[in-house]
């Protein structure tokens, strides 16, 4: 009847609920948001300047920039870019 359709979307939407704030919690790492890549920016950019390191931060960034746009040869940069410089498990 009503009642038990009710109480299972009731029981869907806590199921649902409960999962949603685990993946939140999953991408997010002090407070920045892994998934955001403005986030991510915006932190490493803040870090460099607080370090005193925002010279080499643009350095890298200009860099970036020089990645080839030919998607075959991008490809094999940014996977060389992945395997070389990020650690194989998250911070």
């Amino acid at each position: 009847g009503f009642d038990a359709d009710l109480q299972l979307l009731r029981t869907g939407l806590d199921v649902f609920e409960s999962e949603m704030m685990n993946d939140q919690r999953a991408v997010q790492w002090n407070t920045i948001d892994m998934s955001d890549p403005v986030s991510i920016f915006n932190y490493l950019r803040e870090m460099a300047r607080v370090d005193g390191h925002t010279s080499h931060f643009i350095t890298i960034l200009q860099q970036l920039l020089l990645i080839p746009k030919d998607p075959t040869l991008s490809d094999i940069a940014w996977q060389n870019i992945q395997v070389k410089y990020i650690p194989s498990r998250p911070i």
